[in-house]
């Protein structure tokens, strides 16, 4: 179980785990901490360091220029939270839709790293899988409820504070979660 303060909150593109305090981010020019990236039109990402975790997606799905989209918000990301290292979800050409898409997007996603002198590496989705204990290809369910357990962690959040329903985070924002979870493992 996890001792990192952290809120959740719906955003403008759904929801995602958000820091308890902003000022937490901006502690200077010091890299801390590890970004995590699961590439797609939905760019699920998550950041963890030792005191708090945040994630969320960002919805690429409507960009015509996917590799300007997708250079844009990390750059954003990155003069945000200033990662120590990256880890991103390595590319595997059975079972992903889009290939052409998903190949530009990891130029723009190289380009970035490198631009900014961040170490990154790729992690196999199989890694992911026995870092979860999931054998065979893993639904979204079984992610959620592992990610959610390490973490300690909600899957769901009410959009509506006078509603009654919840909704479940995105699976994008729990597969970034999943790769920090194959990091530390």
């Amino acid at each position: 179980m996890s001792n990192i303060n952290y809120i959740a909150e719906p955003t403008g593109t759904g929801a995602a785990f958000r820091p308890a305090t902003l000022e937490n981010l901006r502690g200077g020019n010091d890299r801390a901490g590890i970004l995590a990236i699961d590439p797609g039109l939905y760019l699920g990402w998550a950041f963890k360091n030792d005191e708090y975790i945040t994630a969320g997606f960002e919805d690429l799905s409507q960009q015509k220029k996917l590799y300007g989209a997708t250079e844009e918000f990390l750059e954003r990301l990155m003069n945000e939270l200033c990662p120590e290292y990256v880890v991103v979800e390595k590319y595997f050409a059975m079972g992903h839709a889009l290939e052409n898409r998903t190949v530009e997007q990891r130029g723009a996603i190289k380009a970035v790293f490198e631009r900014n002198n961040c170490p990154w590496t790729e992690i196999h989705p199989a890694t992911v899988r026995k870092c979860l204990g999931i054998k065979g290809r893993p639904s979204d369910a079984q992610i959620r409820e592992s990610v959610s357990a390490y973490f300690d962690i909600p899957t769901q959040y009410l959009p509506d504070p006078n509603g009654k329903r919840k909704k479940y985070f995105r699976p994008d924002v729990f597969d970034a979660l999943a790769l920090i979870m194959a990091e530390e493992n």
